[in-house]
């Protein structure tokens, strides 16, 4: 039925004014707290949430203050609330003195318990057992069986409002929940999460649209789907679906109207471009700054024979967004200045040519300052940073990615990792080595592969 506009505005205005109230309402109610009333404090808390009961922050301010009054119920009471709405900071809950009074209470260690399945619940890690898979905790306690084929991780769904991820068993998909709930039961060759509890689903060699109930929205007789969305006039994102039947194309509209375009209309709405920018006055400036190199490279040399025979200008060998880093040469050995350097009479500053080669270099972003390089003297790797501090130390003899706190090791054709900031090594053992999700890694080890964290804990058992 649809609301009158007067009532509209009636509703509209009654929000805006109980929002008011419970922000005045807290206030208060923290003032009162401030000031070791507690008792009155409590009041208005409770006042203000027979207006609101969203702010899990304030719901705990109101246990604190619970406890404090010496209510051990209501302080237990809301802190379960804060729980349940979302509040999980452990070292908080330990260190905070406004709850010391509940420390001896027997509900004190159910509250942790709680808050630590929570958080376990969050952030469940694929578990291998041979080659079935399961969900364990951080510390490789198993929460959901190993009885899937292939696993994903858990990722919060807004529309679901609870953490789900699709998995296969059987050799069909299926979407469940991290209380290992069926959402979706294992019936498809495939299944790609998309928006608002919808699914783009393969039945067989065909595909179409379910919702979140299983019920087929689109047809499944597509021999592709694709999401994607555009920009309409008012800059909303419109969402939309490309499909393809044969040599035939089709849009489908966010109420699953089916309209027929051309391939280059298809082509067109199927591709994304990247945009890179440099602006044009520091691009002139750079620009000015290697002519006038270039021009003067043998007086440059002279004035720094001490320190350099030599420098490049080639392209590959000058690094950094702006092109502000250059290799240097002495010796038969390689280092690199900054390009403002090359342009003083008496180069201040350079890392000193001692390195066979000059690997990679990184940055940090979005200033570009240099961090730290990686180079090789004979058969062995290391990473220095600007202030020609080791980080790694010559002791591998190959890597496979550099990243912007560690780097993948490898020796005797096995992969391994190494934490730049912290010095945690696993040492190479693995067949082949992957960034994953959050702190994890996925590896290859025996033929088969598995996850682990990044001091070498292993969520898999052959």
């Amino acid at each position: 039925m649809r609301i009158p506009l007067l009532l509209l505005l009636f509703c509209f205005t009654f929000y805006k004014a109980d929002a008011q109230n419970y922000s005045e309402t807290i206030k208060k109610a923290n003032s009162l707290y401030q000031s070791k009333d507690y008792n009155k404090s409590l009041a208005l808390y409770e006042e203000a949430f027979k207006i609101n009961t969203d702010e899990y922050v304030d719901i705990y301010n109101a246990a604190c203050t619970a406890a404090l009054a010496n209510i051990p119920s209501k302080a237990f009471k809301y802190l379960n609330e804060a729980i349940d709405g979302g509040w999980t900071n452990v070292d908080h809950l330990k260190k905070d003195t406004d709850l010391e009074s509940l420390h001896n209470n027997k509900n004190w260690t159910e509250l942790f318990n709680k808050i630590q399945l929570k958080i376990d619940l969050k952030n469940l890690v694929p578990y291998r057992i041979k080659d079935k898979w399961g969900y364990s905790n951080s510390k490789g306690k198993l929460f959901i069986p190993a009885k899937y084929d292939s696993v994903n991780f858990f990722n919060e769904d807004n529309f679901f409002n609870k953490y789900v991820a699709i998995n296969i068993i059987n050799k069909k998909y299926c979407l469940i929940s991290n209380d290992d709930k069926v959402i979706i039961p294992a019936q498809y060759e495939k299944l790609e999460l998309i928006h608002k509890g919808l699914l783009i689903a393969k039945n067989k060699t065909k595909y179409g649209i379910i919702n979140s109930k299983n019920k087929i929205v689109v047809p499944m007789i597509y021999d592709s789907i694709a999401e994607n969305y555009e920009y309409s006039k008012n800059s909303s994102k419109e969402y939309y679906y490309l499909s393809k039947i044969g040599k035939d194309y089709f849009i489908i509209d966010a109420q699953f109207s089916v309209k027929k375009i051309n391939k280059t209309d298809y082509d067109s709405k199927n591709h994304e471009y990247v945009m890179g920018y440099f602006p044009d006055d520091l691009k002139k400036l750079e620009n000015e700054k290697w002519d006038y190199i270039k021009q003067n490279k043998r007086q440059i040399i002279e004035n720094n024979k001490t320190e350099i025979d030599s420098f490049s200008t080639k392209p590959y060998e000058i690094w950094g967004a702006f092109s502000n880093l250059v290799k240097i040469y002495k010796n038969g050995k390689s280092g690199f200045v900054e390009i403002d350097e090359l342009l003083k009479y008496k180069i201040e500053k350079l890392i000193v040519p001692q390195y066979d080669t000059i690997i990679d270099i990184r940055f940090d972003e979005p200033a570009m300052i240099p961090r730290f390089f990686l180079a090789k003297n004979g058969n062995k790797i290391t990473v220095v940073d600007f202030n020609n501090n080791v980080l790694l130390p010559p002791i591998y003899e190959d890597y496979s990615k550099l990243g912007y706190r560690n780097i993948f090791i490898k020796d005797k054709g096995k992969y391994g990792y190494f934490d730049l900031e912290t010095g945690t090594e696993i040492k190479p053992k693995y067949d082949f080595l992957k960034y994953s999700y959050d702190d994890l890694l996925k590896v290859k080890l025996k033929g088969k592969w598995g996850y682990i964290n990044t001091t070498g804990f292993e969520y898999f058992k052959d």
